[in-house]
């Protein structure tokens, strides 16, 4: 599927990126208009940009030049040229992934938004009568990536949960505590998630 679509100024440009089936990355792309915005032949890979977490397309005002983000670096293509590195975006940003660009009286200037994704997995110690909590909810499989998901195995002793600190989304298993995690799952897939247990404890289903 495509997405992130920008017009050039110039209407006879359109960028976007393109996901193809199977693959987690997209390929960023343009394609020529005629006249009405009515394609003008098939779209084309940006050349010298691979695959990758490309996003916040924008042309430039004479539409020769599309800047957008990869990584943790402001791009800019030259069209029918090359790709040079703008900007490299400071360790505080590189969780950034929405960033717009703007030109005001000939100066261009980038504005980005910066969103905290480390979210953990806590336990808060409850009442096994009334429910009521016991005490302050503790932190349990801590790292520094996305945790969620949490299930516990029917025996209360095992822990599934998705994170994706090992670089993409996976399902792990862990103590109940958290203590002793390892990854149980690896498959290229865009999703992963909700994993339960079977009622005897011995599968995970995902």
């Amino acid at each position: 599927y495509d997405t992130s679509p920008a017009f050039s100024p110039d209407g006879r440009l359109l960028a976007f990126t393109r996901y193809h089936f199977g693959e987690r990355l997209p390929t960023l792309m343009v394609e020529r208009l005629a006249r009405d915005f009515v394609p003008d032949g098939p779209p084309e890979p940006v050349p010298g940009v691979a695959p990758g977490l490309v996003h916040s397309l924008a042309w430039s005002p004479d539409s020769d030049r599309l800047r957008f983000v990869e990584q943790d670096q402001i791009k800019e293509w030259q069209v029918g040229g090359r790709i040079r590195v703008v900007y490299t975006l400071p360790p505080s940003m590189t969780s950034s992934r929405t960033v717009s660009f703007g030109v005001h009286k000939g100066i261009s200037r980038a504005v980005a938004v910066q969103q905290a994704t480390d979210f953990d997995l806590w336990a808060l110690p409850l009442d096994p009568s009334t429910h009521a909590a016991l005490g302050p909810a503790a932190v349990r499989a801590k790292s520094t990536a996305i945790e969620r998901h949490p299930r516990l195995s029917p025996d209360g002793r095992k822990l599934a949960f998705v994170s994706d600190r090992s670089g993409k989304l996976a399902v792990w298993l862990a103590n109940a505590d958290g203590s002793e995690p390892r990854q149980v799952s690896n498959l290229d897939a865009p999703i992963t998630g909700y994993p339960r247990w079977s009622p005897d404890g011995k599968r995970i289903a995902f």
